[in-house]
């Protein structure tokens, strides 16, 4: 299960035209909204502080999260944050995170593995499964960040703050 503490932050690198973002990730897969889908999955792995974030203020996003919350099978409100500098400091105020690509349909298994890898006393890197990355490299990246990035294209990134270690999983 997810700590307390643990900040689950949704990045949206994949942006179509801002009329048609909501349609995208609100479209059903199996009866379920695809963003839905994910934020309930994260739920029944513990996850509790789910943030939805790009770096622009955009209406859509506002929108999914919105619709998110209005949603009776949501335990905990959604929020978003579309500042980076705001971003900064969430980030830095938690020990644990987990970064999940919006664009990428997860199921439980994936997020359980990524949670499993928090309960770690230290992190191996296995050069084929997974690549570190300092914290303040990844800070860089957020501040600078558009939709032609791909730095967060891998589906699951795993933050634990005593190692100051970022674990990208492909």
């Amino acid at each position: 299960m997810v700590y307390k503490d643990t900040l689950i932050l949704i990045v949206f690198p994949f942006i179509p035209p801002e009329s048609k973002m909501v349609k995208w990730y609100w479209t059903p897969i199996v009866g379920v909204p695809f963003l839905l889908r994910n934020i309930i999955n994260i739920q029944r792995c513990g996850g509790k502080q789910i943030y939805l974030y790009h770096w622009q203020e955009l209406a859509a996003v506002k929108e999914l999260c919105c619709l998110v919350n209005n949603d009776p099978r949501i335990q905990n409100k959604t929020k978003f944050i579309s500042a980076p500098k705001d971003l900064v400091n969430l980030l830095q105020s938690r020990k644990k995170i987990l970064i999940l690509n919006a664009s990428t349909l997860h199921n439980r298994l994936d997020i359980l593995n990524a949670i499993s890898l928090l309960t770690q006393d230290s992190i191996i890197d296995k050069e084929e499964e997974k690549d570190l990355v300092g914290l303040e490299n990844l800070l860089v990246q957020l501040e600078k960040y558009d939709d032609s990035s791909d730095y967060f294209l891998d589906k699951i990134i795993v933050m634990k703050d005593q190692k100051k270690t970022i674990v990208r999983l492909k």
